[in-house]
This record gives structure tokens, sequence and C-alpha cells, in this order.
């Protein structure tokens, strides 16, 4: 298990938004050390495909990653050093199960859009935005 204080609202931001939900169970497809870091593969299920992006923000069991590369419902990372020592993913192999963590931001997007979409007014607009409670 990892497990990190959380940031109290006082804080200063300096990374991903991560609330300690699984949003899907993914499957370790590589795990590779290139120089000092690790590459590891995950396929995520395909569900949640949408919300994957490259230079996004996941969460893999806990750990607050960056997605480096995206190919269909698989991301690559780039695991640090520092990450590899201080966490349980030096301890995963190949075909062990992880939990995933979506962004939150992109949830939030995504519902935005979709009330727009299904509204009569398409546009986002100041009086729209108050309309929704902004």
């Amino acid at each position: 298990m990892n497990l990190e204080r959380s940031v109290r609202l006082s804080d200063r931001l300096g990374g991903h938004l991560v609330q300690g939900h699984v949003n899907g169970i993914g499957t370790i497809s590589e795990i590779k050390k290139l120089g000092e870091n690790y590459l590891v593969k995950i396929i995520v299920p395909e569900d949640l495909e949408r919300y994957l992006i490259k230079e996004g923000s996941i969460a893999i069991s806990g750990i607050s990653l960056t997605i480096a590369d995206v190919t269909k419902n698989e991301i690559s990372l780039s695991i640090i050093p520092h990450t590899w020592q201080n966490t349980n993913l030096r301890d995963k192999e190949v075909n062990d199960k992880v939990n995933v963590e979506i962004d939150i931001l992109a949830k939030y997007v995504e519902k935005l859009l979709t009330k727009v979409n299904n509204s009569s007014n398409k546009n986002i607009s100041e009086s729209w935005l108050k309309e929704i409670g902004y």
C-alpha cells in the first residue's frame, strides 16, 4: 500500500489531485529498466481510455504519476528512481493487477461538456456557468 499525508487547503499544491478512488483495475504489461528509470506499461480498462492523454495525470495503486505515452488503452509510465525505491511498484511483476484512478479534472471536464452537449444552449457562456452554479 502507498500512503501519503493529505494536502491541507492552506498548503501549496505541487502535484496531481489524487482522491484515493479506484476507477478500474489495470494489468501491468511490461516492466523494463531504462538507465536509472523504469518503463512500466499498464493496460487500462477500455471504458477509461477516453481519460488517458500523453503527459496527463493518473494514479496507479495510489501513486500519482504522469502518463509518458498512450496507445489505445495501454499507458507508458517513466518511473524515476525515487518513486521506484519508495513505492511498492518495485515489487510488481508483469501481469500483476493495479488500481487505476483517473484524473478528477478529466471527469469534471467530461461532465461539463456532456451537460453542454445535452442542453439547448451549446455554448459555454457566463450566463450558462452561473446557471449551473459557478
